[in-house]
């Protein structure tokens, strides 16, 4: 899910306190924090009455809209946000949006007042969010304008959380496609109708570039116009960099990929590629290995999987009624396939060992190389039979399944491991 932020009155909320806080936590030298605050302190304020300025109000917080240094200032403001958004990701507390597997999280998009956050739809996390932007406010200022604040869920969240959610943070959800900063909010398959406008306006611009932390942008002209993008910088992972370049979508995402932890990422990696190679160096059929592979992303349209993707609303196995249909419990762990499992001196792991996932119990068949043919087989048996059944398809029983994968194995095995060649065999004998 996203949470759209709206803060209200950003500017005038400012804390000169807490502005100044942020920059000494920064690193900013004490004669560059004491200039900015000269030039946030001494402001004033006159009232025009009958068309004459009158009075001299001296504030004692916010920064001045329209101020060219104004925007810079609330990034930095917004660092508080980004360091408590980083620090629940870091123990976990908050998932972002990550596109694939080992990608970069994706927690949240800062453009100066207004903000995007990323989690999951649960409870605790929305919970979490809320506790967030209550010590950010404080320390801050800053006021979350609810009436403006909206919620974004993918299609997969269910009703019934969409509304305890709702509940739960006072906000409103995005039903219909607003514009945000002059995109549309949301995006289906048909992108060039999202972003067919931009085309249009396409020759007035020249490109964006950045230098350091700040954006530029180039019109054709010639000149250069500083747009408020430097937070969009932070949120797209730019360093530092003296040279300019051309931003891309590549090189953020590059950077990214280079400031995460490589020790645990390269451990999981590795481990993956095992599983992987494991998996398809298998002497079986092909559409096994495929099944195989796909059980371990958890891609195959099992009952929890059709929930999650809102086709239909009882994740419930269809044998015992006991536990969600997942993949793990459909092909090795469900009460009903205890006959198929029940030779104890191939699967004795099965009473001995829990698994959490279909994944994890395959990576510790390879790593012990424990019957690998024979289990994929039997696994894609089991769910050839469990299909058959659901679909009123005359079907083999349970107690079939062992002798039948054993077959089909031995038959496989049989037409496609050569015995050695003659040239070998002969030329073995004459050493």
């Amino acid at each position: 899910m996203a949470v759209k932020l709206d803060m209200s009155k950003a500017y005038d909320r400012v804390e000169w306190v807490y502005l100044e806080n942020v920059m000494r936590k920064m690193g900013f030298s004490k004669k560059w924090i004491g200039l900015i605050m000269v030039c946030i302190k001494t402001v004033t304020y006159s009232i025009l009455v009958n068309g004459e300025p009158q009075g001299l109000i001296q504030p004692t917080r916010g920064i001045r809209q329209g101020d060219p240094l104004s925007p810079f200032l609330f990034s930095l403001c917004t660092e508080g946000l980004h360091g408590l958004i980083q620090h629940s990701l870091r123990v976990e507390e908050l998932k972002g949006l990550s596109i694939c597997q080992n990608d970069p999280q994706l927690t949240h998009l800062l453009f100066a007042d207004d903000s995007l956050l990323f989690c999951r739809a649960t409870i605790e996390e929305c919970r979490k969010i809320m506790e967030i932007l209550e010590i950010y406010e404080v320390g801050s200022g800053q006021k979350v304008n609810k009436n403006k604040t909206a919620i974004f869920f993918s299609k997969s969240t269910l009703e019934g959380t969409k509304a305890e959610i709702k509940e739960a943070m006072g906000l409103q959800e995005i039903v219909h496609y607003d514009k945000y900063l002059g995109l549309s909010s949301l995006v289906g398959r048909n992108k060039k109708e999202s972003f067919n406008f931009i085309k249009e306006k396409g020759p007035m611009l020249g490109g964006v570039f950045y230098m350091g932390e700040m954006y530029y942008v180039e019109d054709v002209g010639g000149g250069w116009e500083m747009g408020e993008l430097c937070t969009f910088g932070r949120a797209h992972g730019c360093h530092r960099n003296t040279q300019p370049r051309t931003y891309t979508s590549k090189s953020g995402y590059r950077f990214l990929k280079s400031k995460e932890d490589t020790s645990e990422v390269s451990i999981q990696l590795m481990e993956d590629r095992e599983l992987w190679r494991g998996i398809w160096s298998l002497q079986v059929l092909n559409k096994v290995k495929n099944f195989t592979w796909r059980a371990c992303r958890n891609s195959l349209p099992t009952k929890g999987n059709l929930v999650r993707q809102t086709i239909i609303e009882n994740p419930l196995c269809d044998w015992c009624s006991c536990a969600n249909e997942l993949a793990l419990h459909a092909l090795w762990s469900c009460g009903e396939l205890d006959v198929v499992w029940e030779d104890l001196t191939l699967w004795s792991c099965r009473n001995t060992l829990s698994f959490v996932t279909f994944k994890e119990l395959l990576s510790w068949l390879i790593k012990h190389q424990h019957h690998l043919e024979l289990f994929a087989v039997t696994a894609w048996s089991i769910w050839i039979q469990r299909n058959q059944v659901r679909l009123n398809k005359p079907s083999c029983s349970s107690h079939s399944i062992t002798s039948l994968a054993k077959e089909c194995l031995w038959e496989f095995q049989a037409v496609n491991l050569h015995p050695p060649s003659i040239r070998t065999v002969h030329s073995s004998v004459q050493k």
